[in-house]
Formats: C-alpha cells, structure tokens, sequence
C-alpha cells in the first residue's frame, strides 16, 4: 500500500480532485441561464476555491450561489489548505532530515570512514584499500582535506 502519510495525501487530493469536480458540474447545470461553458464553470469553481475571487464570473442563481458558499468555499478551501500544508510539512521534514544527517544514500563503490582521528590516517586506510585488486578502480579524493570539511572545523 504506502505509508499513512502517502495515503493521507492521496486522500487529501481525491477530495480536492472531487470538490473540483462537484462544483465544475454544479455550477455548469445551476448557472444554465448564463449559459457557461464547461470551461467557465471549471475557472469560477477554481477561482472560488482558491479564494481568488477574480470578479469575471460569479454565481447569480440561488443554487448557485448556495454551492458556491457550501461547497465550493468551504469544502474547497479547507482541503486546498489541507493538501497545501501537507505538501509543506513533507518538504520541511525532508530539507530538516537532510540536514540532520538522516537522508537515505545510496552510493556504490565508495568506502566510508568514520571517526577517523587525521587525515593521513585517512590517507594511509585508503592506500590499503586500494593495494586490494577488488578496489583498485574505487576513486578516491586527491586532496583529502577538500572531502573532509565538518561543520566548523577542516580535519
């Protein structure tokens, strides 16, 4: 399936995508003596949703006007903001992970060496590496302490 999150958001954009649709249809059938097009009635569903409210078209039936004000605004606009927020809070965490050291990577042919106390330790660890005929072609940094920058200090 997916995780909640995704499903959740999934969600999230059916009911926009069913608002959208809803509201497209409703005012195309209600506001019949203004004889909309599919199109117009899709731009004023849209534009009353995303409370833009341009002016070019408007309801002026009771119907209308009622599924623009119940529907329309505040469905639309609870789920647009809802969707929206979801949308920031997936980029948020991911920037705030990545930042954390917590991203997933995926590297192939690479060593990593951790807590290693200098550079020429770092140095000597990789010339052993390579001497192994299985990683001979693995590259590696030619000046060390371009690849070794910690936040605040150059090892």
């Amino acid at each position: 399936m997916g995780t909640r999150k995704s499903r959740v958001t999934s969600i999230g954009l059916l009911m926009l995508v069913g608002i959208l649709s809803v509201s497209t249809l409703g005012f195309w059938v209600l506001e019949s003596e203004k004889k909309l097009s599919l199109f117009d009635a899709l731009w004023l569903s849209y534009v009353t949703m995303t409370t833009v409210g341009y002016g070019d078209l408007y309801p002026s039936s009771s119907g209308g006007r009622l599924l623009g004000a119940i529907v329309t605004m505040t469905g639309g606009i609870g789920v647009v903001a809802y969707v929206a927020t979801l949308l920031a809070t997936t980029f948020i965490e991911g920037e705030t992970r990545r930042k954390k050291g917590f991203a997933r990577v995926t590297c192939e042919g690479h060593f990593l060496i951790i807590n290693c106390p200098n550079v020429e330790k770092v140095r000597t660890i990789t010339e052993e590496i390579r001497l192994d005929t299985a990683n001979r072609d693995v590259p590696h940094c030619a000046d060390c302490r371009q690849s070794l920058r910690v936040p605040g200090r150059v090892l």
